[in-house]
């Protein structure tokens, strides 16, 4: 039989074996320690995959080494005596620094961590092979001090990387976030004192005051907290009536505060809209940046400690959360996003790298030992004598030394460098000055570090630029303001992924391979690239959340109100608005818990709001064809003037011509201001709306807000409901604990549309198939009796070059539609990247499904066995467009951003966490948002420790007094 492997790459693979395996770890190291870093800002599939690989190959590769090495010189048959074998047991502990890994990478996601023990089994193992390796080669070893040097610098690397992992695990994390047990005021002493007095007939009894330190507080901290502007649904109390009470706002609360009217029990049915205060109701407030970067840093820095426990389900009390509110009210958008974006940032560090390792002065020290250790091998090593040694492996030795050093400066300057070391620097030098008893000395020098190298973080800064690309396309005839920083520099990917239902069903064809796919388990993963669309972020967007949110915070005043408006799913805001009885029982039937569930009304709210953002789309665009046809027709008009005008007799009076001509300017001007009349007020800025919805635009303007047109809150729409899909579809991990059978009803729906749309399709193509064969029966009849028309050579020889040039340009047509298939093509013919005709398909697909008459409830014709949705959205389509009395489109924005809230609020938090190393999810945002001003369901504590006293009664006291002075 023929050896299937040749001698020579036998032999190669002998001598080259271990060379070559080290050199592939290096290269690992090199690989993890720059790309990393960039899963945080980037969701491309090919990026994360190669990490994934990456990440996986490098330990498999440092272990293999160590085993070939140890397999080499662990038999008695081989003699460890030569300098080769001495270089070579030396490279040994350079695979226990590799195994240790880069500090921008600890763990590839969040199930790594919980294998800590795994990681330090191996640790063990490994550090007992290299030492026995080690061992082999003394006494006679000239190498033993370098490599005792980076033994050492490899035992602390693996070392840090086992304890990241170990305090990274959710076990782990959730016990160092507990304090100390507290058992409260001892009760049953309290009781056994309170029975035995009344036991000997004394009148006693227990008097409750509250918390010392919910009483005596700073002042100046007690003056931030803004005042709660007047609530228009609530009657507000009298000066006799709240003297001696505190702010409805204040969480320092006096007793007699619990009869106050806000209480659980004389909440309104409705929910209450509060006006944010007078100082932000400037329309530009939310764009600007007032924070500095520093106080992003430790406003970040501060409130990451404190709610880093939401991970881990941890309850706060109700003074964290007024600080936490107080705090980010007073903010602008754009700062409460800088904000957030660097806390998600270090939640990735401490889950995801050795950060958390390296912050204590412990983890310090040993970093400094490691890295001194290595430099101190390689000064070794430069003056040892290397008589002897092969070229090559002295060249690889000096590799993995001086690669082993460059890593570590690399790592250094990524600390230094990163989000956490300002927090650390300018939280220090603040509470070194704001503290009198220590000295300024290290707070001034750290305050001059932050601020020289405070250039790095103007460079990580968010940069909102114009959006000029026309992806999707209904942004073309709209600039926005748009998230988009260089990828070196940002936190998380700044897009917003979407996933649409009916372009998913319109695409979708059946293919032999999908067989394939499915059999091999690949399905979602495959459709999730094929179909995940990347929406820009939007300022505007943003700003319109937030401002929703912060309104909503000031109605949260007690435990229920907060669990109310975190399970509203679309309640709130139609209880909120100005719809008629009618109009209100028909919609809240789609939101309410009780008639259908959160995954039912993403569905529908999703198809409904395709159906009328397309309906809309279609009456801009026969809007502006009538604007583009009355223009023509008036051009071709004056154009007939003109050659009237033109072909006068030269000898007719010149003041006549003028006379003339003021007629026609006359005439026109008049048919162009009935033209405008007609159309002006449909522009592309649609002020005829604006100005018909401007009692709307007029309330957004006094709640805040900035003024949003309709073809924005129309975009914040859309942009929404393809997210909230795409969340339910592609992120069932994210959405667990609130999507039911969404899977199912998703399948079924898309199933019936599918049918749908190719009934539809196939019956458009019989009828265009009819039309076409008309049109060329036509066609022959004609060039026919052409033909017989022409009698003379001359004619007919005209005709058959014609003939000819109509065949050539179909060929080219031909040819053009075949190109256009590939990205060549579409580049060669100077064609837009995106197909031109999946707008108009869907366009096409939405008025359709709009056709389609909804009298009847689908449910009552079609049973319940399909859990379908397509002609439910439909009525609820019809329902939307029947509404009177508001903007459908402002309804539909804030609908979209409830059914967001609901989702961020009841989502499991240690999911966003995994999402952090994929690029993060812009839900993480509106999450860390929401727990900031006070919507989240871990605000439990309401009140600290009461003081109990037990005291004697004033009965008893005025006897005692009798007896005495008798």
């Amino acid at each position: 039989m023929v050896n299937p492997i040749p001698n020579f790459a036998r032999n190669i693979w002998g001598k080259w074996n271990i060379q070559g395996v080290v050199l592939v770890s290096l290269t690992m190291q090199i690989v993890l320690i720059f790309i990393a870093p960039f899963r945080k800002r980037s969701r491309n599939t090919l990026l994360v995959s190669l990490l994934w690989f990456t990440y996986l190959v490098a330990d498999v590769t440092a272990d293999f080494c160590v085993g070939l090495i140890s397999n080499k010189y662990g038999d008695k048959d081989t003699a460890v005596s030569t300098i080769d074998d001495y270089l070579r047991a030396f490279w040994t502990p350079f695979l226990l620094l590799h195994l240790g890994g880069p500090d921008t990478i600890t763990a590839f996601s969040l199930e790594d961590n919980e294998l800590w023990l795994r990681h330090m089994l191996g640790l063990t193992v490994q550090v007992c092979l290299t030492g026995y390796v080690f061992l082999l080669t003394l006494p006679e070893n000239t190498l033993w001090i370098p490599t005792a040097l980076v033994f050492m610098a490899g035992v602390i690397k693996f070392a840090e990387r086992t304890r990241s992992l170990q305090l990274a695990s959710a076990d782990n994390f959730r016990q160092s976030m507990i304090q100390n047990a507290d058992p409260g005021p001892n009760y049953a002493k309290l009781m056994e004192e309170l029975k035995s007095r009344q036991e000997a007939g004394l009148p006693a009894q227990i008097v409750t005051m509250p918390e010392i330190s919910d009483q005596f507080m700073e002042f100046d901290e007690l003056d931030q907290i803004p005042a709660k502007p007047d609530d228009p649904h609530t009657k507000t109390p009298s000066t006799d009536e709240t003297d001696g009470q505190t702010d409805g706002n204040n969480p320092f609360k006096q007793p007699q505060l619990k009869e106050a009217p806000n209480s659980a029990n004389s909440q309104p049915d409705t929910p209450r809209s509060l006006p944010p205060e007078e100082g932000n109701s400037s329309p530009q407030s939310d764009f600007d940046e007032k924070l500095s970067d520093l106080e992003v840093m430790k406003g970040a820095y501060d409130y990451f400690n404190k709610f880093k426990g939401l991970v881990v389900d941890m309850i706060f009390s109700f003074q964290e959360r007024n600080e936490s509110r107080t705090y980010l009210v007073q903010r602008t958008a754009v700062d409460a996003l800088r904000v957030i974006e660097v806390e998600l940032n270090f939640l990735y560090q401490t889950f995801y790298t050795k950060t958390t390792i390296i912050e204590s002065w412990l983890g310090l020290s040993f970093r400094f030992l490691s890295i001194a250790s290595v430099v101190a091998a390689l000064v070794v090593f430069i003056y040892e004598q290397k008589r002897g040694c092969e070229p090559f492996d002295v060249t690889v030795t000096y590799i993995l030394l001086y690669g082993a050093v460059s890593l570590e400066v690399v790592s250094i300057i990524m600390f230094i460098f990163s989000d956490y070391s300002f927090a650390v620097l300018y939280s220090h030098a603040s509470q070194k000055t704001s503290d009198p008893d220590s000295g300024t000395g290290v707070a001034k020098v750290t305050t001059k570090l932050a601020n020289n190298f405070s250039w790095v973080l103007k460079l990580k800064k968010p940069k909102w630029t114009k959006h000029k690309d026309n992806k999707p396309k209904w942004f073309k005839n709209k600039e926005y303001e748009v998230l988009k920083r260089f990828v070196l520099f940002r936190r998380w990917s700044e897009t917003i992924s979407a996933f649409n239902l009916i372009s998913h069903c319109l695409q979708k064809k059946k293919k032999w391979w999908d067989w394939v796919i499915d059999k091999i388990g690949v399905e979602e993963f495959v459709e999730k690239w094929k179909y995940e669309k990347k929406r820009p972020m939007l300022q505007k967007l943003w700003i319109f959340i937030f401002n929703e949110l912060k309104r909503k915070s000031w109605d949260a005043e007690d435990v229920e109100t907060i669990q109310r408006i975190c399970s509203s799913r679309g309640e709130w805001v139609i209880q909120e608005g100005d719809l008629s009885r009618k109009d209100l029982n028909k919609l809240m039937r789609y939101v309410e818990r009780n008639e259908v569930t959160f995954d039912e009304c993403l569905i529908l709210w999703h198809i409904a709001t395709d159906l009328l953002f397309f309906e809309d789309e279609d009456e801009k665009r026969e809007k502006k064809e009538g604007q583009h046809e009355n223009d023509e027709k008036l051009k071709k008009e004056n154009n007939d003037q003109d050659l009237e005008q033109g072909n006068r007799d030269d000898d007719d009076d010149e003041n006549g011509d003028k006379e003339g001509q003021n007629e026609n300017d006359e005439q026109k001007k008049k048919e162009n201001n009935g033209q405008d009349i007609e159309t002006g007020n449909h522009d592309d800025g649609e002020y005829g709306r604006k100005k018909e919805n401007n009692g709307e635009d007029l309330k957004q303007g006094n709640d805040g807000d900035c003024e949003y047109d309709d073809t924005e809150l129309r975009h914040f729409s859309k942009l929404l409901s393809d997210y909230m899909l795409y969340l339910l579809i592609m992120q069932p991990s994210m959405m667990s604990a609130v999507r039911g059978i969404g899977q199912k009803r998703f399948l079924d729906t898309r199933e019936e549309a599918t049918n749908f749309f190719s009934k539809r399709k196939s019956i458009a193509a019989g009828e265009m198939r009819m039309k076409m064969k008309e049109e060329g029966e036509k066609e022959r009849k004609r060039r026919l009796e052409k033909r017989n028309t022409m009698r003379t050579r001359s004619n007919w020889l005209l005709y058959q070059a014609r003939v000819k040039c109509e065949k050539l340009g179909e060929f080219i047509q031909f040819i053009k539609r075949v190109l256009s298939g590939t990205r060549f093509g579409r580049i060669l013919c100077k064609e837009k990247e995106e197909n031109e005709d999946s707008e108009s398909k869907m366009q096409e697909a939405c008025e359709a499904l709009a056709s389609v008459s909804v009298e009847y409830e689908p449910s009552a014709v079609k049973g319940d066995r399909s859990k379908s949705l397509l002609f439910d959205a439909c009525k609820l389509a019809t329902v939307i467009n029947g509404l009177k009395g508001t903007n459908k489109w402002k309804l539909m924005a804030q609908v979209w951003v409830e059914l967001l809230s609901y989702a961020a609020a009841n989502c499991i938090p240690i999911t966003h966490v995994q999402q952090l190393s994929k690029g993060g999810e812009f839900l993480s945002l509106v999450w860390l948002l929401m727990t900031h001003l006070g919507l989240a369901k871990q605000f439990q504590i309401k009140e600290g420790h009461a003081r109990a006293k037990l005291v004697v009664s004033e009965e008893y006291e005025e006897k005692k007094n009798e007896t005495k002075s008798t």
